[in-house]
Order: C-alpha cells, then structure tokens, then sequence
C-alpha cells in the first residue's frame, strides 16, 4: 500500500527537478513503510500489508454459494459456526451490511455513510472498504456471498462483496474478509477498486479500519491506499490483522493489552473502583464518583462544614467537592455561626441546632447558664443566682451565697464571719487584724483598741499589781492627826 500523498506529491513535483524528485522519493518511501507495518495498539494488535513483506494476496471466491439479498443500505445477520474473539469480546454472529462493513454486537443498519476524521465506532465494527455501495443494483452474478471453510479448530468464515456498484457510478468493487477461528486473525483481500473515477478509485471515498468503544486502528479515509498497478495486473492487494496471544502475568483473567496494571491482580478491568488513587477498574479514570466507595457530599452554603438538612441533592465523590461537607445536619445554612455543636448564645436562635433557642451549656455545673446571668460559666463559685436571697450573688461580689450574713459592702460583725468579703474576719478598721496575746479573739471585736494592746493580768502578776496598788494607796493616804496639835 501507498499512500495517496506521494501520488499527489509525485504528480505535483513532475517537472520540479532531480532535488525535488529525490526528496519526494525519500518521503514516499517513509510514508510506505509506517503504512506497511502499523506495530500494535493497546488492544494488542498489530497489521501489516502485502505491498511490504506482509501476508500474501490469497483472494478466494465463494461465489458457488447463494447471494445474499441485500438493498440499498441494508444488512444480514449471519452465523459464524464458530466463536471469533474481537477487542476481548465472544460473538458467535455478526452482521454484514451493504455498504462493506461488519458490525458485531446488535442489529444496526446504521453503516450507512462514513465521515472523515473517523471516531470511535459505537460497535464493534470491521471495515474492509465502508462507501456507499448498492448491491441491489449488480449485475447478474455480482452481490454478497458469504460461506465458512476449514475444518475445526482452523474454520475460516468468507464475505465476499462481488463486483458491487456504487450507488449511481459505474464501476465495481470486489474484495472480501476473512475471520479465522482459534487465532481471531482478520484478512482483507483486495481484488478491483476500480470503482469509478478519481474520486473513488483504490481507496478513495471509504474507510478502511477496525475498531470497538475508544479503540480504533484506521487505515485510511478517503484517500488512495492502495497500488492501481497491482489490481491492472490481476495481483490485488491484502491487509492483515493479528491479535497475539494473551499476556496475564498477574493471572487476574485479563491480558496485558486491557488490564492497566499487568502485575497486579487487583486492578483489571472486571474490578470495582476504589478511592484510593488508583485507576481500579483501568477505564483511564482515578476514583471516579462511581467508586464503590464513594462519599455522599451535601451543599454547604455558610462554609461552617455542616450540609443544608433542607432539600439537598447530594454529590458523589471520594474527594469532597468545593463547598460540600460529609452531612446534612446544619439547621442553618445560610449563618455560619449556627450549626450542630455550636456555643449557644442568648440572641432567640438555636444555635446548636437541638431545637431550643437559647439554651446554653451550664459549663461549670453551678446550676447557672449565660443565659441566667452566669457571669462566669467556667467558675463554679461564680453565679448570678443569689441562693441566700440577701440581694447578691456571687457575680455581685457575694463571697458566700449560703450565708446571707455574708456580702460585699455589708458592716462586718463580731460572729466569726467575713460580712463584708474583704478577706478578713472580725477586724476593727481601727486596730491590726491580730489576735492580742492572751486573747482568743480579734482586735475587732475589743471595742478599745487601747485596751487590747494590754493582756488581762492573771495569777501572780495580778497578785502583784494588786498589791502594788494597795501599797500606792496607803502612801498617798494623809497621816493621821496628832491629838491635841492643831495644824501648825
């Protein structure tokens, strides 16, 4: 095979000299061997042409068999006899349309037209030679012949489309395929492509390929790929498809050229998707929203990482979507400061979405909450609940709310307790806060702070003091009167 380009070149550069002549002959020459030996795709097949050192032209007519009647556009579902194995896929039928392709997998008379650039077909699909032919319109002897050869395990099935028109153009095409049981190997043989002018001769105007889902190995479309001189002297051409033995070295039941990951047996294509970063399941995608494991993610309109528990279609992903959180239990989701689990504020909202409105926590177990007052929820000495009832609490400045003798700015008294929470028990603001040696009780509560600073005299010191004073009186008492003197 060639391609049209260098006949194109060839004609365009006739008369541009040796230089250019050499230089389309070098490019022609590399064009013809990338065409003549395509390596494999990643399916694992691989072909080559018989213009290169590839199979050898071996057309076989079947024409002792009956035509198929085909129309215009029409198709065939026919009976392989045996089981051909195509792109990892078993079929035991295939259809053979009118316009020179196969079709594997359902009913679909859709092979009517192709168009350029191919794609991906949606069946799987052989075509040998895809144009608008008309077998309904051959002549006698011309149409569809198809019939299978060999003996098991090397049967063969044939499809012949002999000498077809193109719809409303003279000329004819005759070529076949062949399918091979066992080594699910593909042939096109090529006997006349003579079909009817420059835009339909030897290629022109079809497709030539083989391909299933994302798969394609495309020969041509459209354009000259084959040697006119090869059919004007009766050797026609022939294409060659092989697919290799299976390579499963982690032995998961998948061969190499459809398990992603040929070494381990967990990834193959017949596996469940995982998020794990990995392509699992080898559809060329990484912890899709399919995944087995996938998540559920809810919208989170306030951004406080708690989904609207209202109406809420979900995503799923293993990753979590930009504004999406793991639930659906925001009350809320338009404040972010209002979510389950939230600090309950004294402002009539729920808060924290237990459905009552200002409830807070009693934090510190004082039986107080921010909401009764609690000036402190971390302190439980600190509340504003005034047990003892005398007019404070102990976020007033009540030292001691059980004891309603006990509060800031109260007169201290002499009763053992700190009235006034300064600190200090009994004291007299006059005197130091001591105990007086001898005595048991504060300076306070002596009402002479003279008096207090002197000990109260016991045993033989009073016994000394008493006397002193008794001695002190006698001498200041006046001596008694002479009789009979009178005051001198």
């Amino acid at each position: 095979m060639i391609k049209a380009a260098c006949h194109r070149l060839g004609r365009k550069n006739h008369h541009s000299g040796w230089a250019s002549l050499c230089a389309l002959l070098v490019l022609c020459a590399v064009i013809s061997t990338a065409h003549a030996d395509s390596g494999s795709d990643e399916f694992g097949y691989t072909w080559a042409d018989s213009s290169s050192g590839g199979p050898a032209y071996n057309y076989e007519e079947v024409l002792n068999q009956q035509a198929q009647t085909l129309a215009d556009e029409g198709f065939v579902t026919i009976a392989l006899g045996f089981e051909f194995l195509f792109y990892g896929e078993a079929f035991s039928q295939v259809d053979v349309h009118s316009n020179g392709v196969l079709t594997f997998g359902a009913s679909n008379p859709a092979a009517y037209n192709h168009q350029c650039p191919l794609s991906a077909p949606e069946l799987p699909t052989i075509s040998p030679y895809w144009t608008d032919l008309n077998p309904a319109a051959a002549e006698e002897g011309g149409g569809v012949y198809i019939a299978t050869r060999g003996s098991q395990p090397n049967r063969y099935l044939i499809v012949e489309w002999f000498k077809i028109p193109h719809f409303n153009v003279q000329g004819e095409a005759t070529f076949e395929v062949k399918l091979f049981e066992g080594s699910n190997r593909i042939e096109f043989h090529y006997r006349d492509l003579n079909v009817g002018g420059d835009n339909l001769d030897y290629g022109r105007g079809s497709a030539i390929f083989i391909g299933s889902g994302e798969r394609l190995i495309e020969i041509s479309c459209d354009e000259e790929s084959f040697h006119g001189e090869s059919f004007n002297n009766g050797v026609g051409e022939t294409l060659e498809f092989n697919h290799p033995a299976c390579d499963d070295q982690d032995i998961d039941g998948y061969c190499s050229w459809e398990d992603c990951d040929n070494n381990d047996a967990s990834v193959n294509p017949g596996v469940d998707e995982s998020c794990d970063k990995i392509d699992n399941d080898c559809d060329g995608e990484i912890d899709e929203s399919t995944a087995s494991d996938a998540l559920l993610w809810y919208l989170d309109n306030d951004g406080d990482g708690y989904g609207n528990a209202g109406v809420n279609v979900p995503a799923t992903s293993c990753d979590p979507p930009t504004g999406y959180a793991d639930n659906n239990i925001d009350c809320d989701d338009n404040d972010r400061n209002i979510f389950p689990g939230a600090h309950e504020a004294c402002d009539n909202a729920d808060n924290d979405c237990d459905g009552i409105v200002d409830n807070p926590s009693d934090s510190d177990g004082d039986g107080a909450t921010i909401c009764d007052g609690d000036c402190d929820d971390s302190d439980p000495t600190r509340e504003n609940l005034d047990v003892d009832r005398d007019g404070q609490s102990t976020c007033g400045g009540d030292c001691n709310d059980n004891d309603d003798r006990v509060e800031t700015g109260s007169a201290e008294s002499c009763d053992g307790v700190d009235n006034d929470c300064d600190g200090d028990i009994d004291e007299n603001p006059l005197c130091e806060n001591e105990v007086p040696p001898g005595h048991e009780i504060a300076y306070g509560c002596i009402l002479n702070c003279a008096v207090a600073t002197r000990p109260t005299p016991t045993g033989a010191l009073s016994l000394m003091v008493l006397l002193c004073g008794l001695a002190g009186w006698r001498r200041r008492r006046p001596p008694p009167a002479t009789p009979g003197r009178g005051p001198s």
